[in-house]
């Protein structure tokens, strides 16, 4: 768990020992808006979701229903995303006011590279408990706890 902790803040610390606290700022207020919104919508849908999956009859079923919510949650994400990029001058100043500007270029970048990260790309949902459903084929279907260790079922 320390270890996760580690690897998912060692960008925070290069920024931070690289540039200072004003750039390390930048950066974490341009990742929160461009990067943790995508996730937090997939555990949404991985909580809305997981009673449905949980009721299916068979592989097959539950893999088209898998398929069915990626697909959904990137068809709703990714052009959101794009927007993000796209009207990033417009909506930070007027989000954040004025002083935020130097984040423009960070959510920018931020945004279309978690556009390339979509669950789609991964085959992944995020169920409750902190797991994660993986399936990119019917046959092979892998649960697992995010940050390592056993599922919780």
């Amino acid at each position: 768990m320390i270890s996760w902790v580690g690897f998912s803040n060692v960008d925070y610390a290069i920024i931070g020992a690289r540039l200072g606290a004003l750039q390390t700022g930048l950066y974490f207020r341009a990742y929160t808006l461009a990067v943790e919104y995508q996730g937090k919508l997939s555990i949404v849908m991985g909580q809305v979701g997981f009673p449905v999956l949980a009721r299916t009859r068979d592989a097959a079923e539950l893999a088209h229903l898998h398929r069915q919510m990626v697909r959904l949650l990137t068809i709703v994400t990714f052009p959101l995303l794009v927007l993000l990029a796209i009207g990033a001058p417009v909506l930070v100043p007027f989000l954040f006011w004025s002083c935020w500007v130097g984040e423009v270029v960070l959510v920018q970048i931020l945004a279309l590279g978690g556009a390339s990260t979509l669950p789609g790309a991964r085959c992944e949902l995020h169920l409750p408990a902190g797991n994660v459903c993986r399936m990119c084929e019917p046959d092979s279907m892998e649960l697992r706890r995010q940050g390592g260790g056993t599922p919780a079922v």
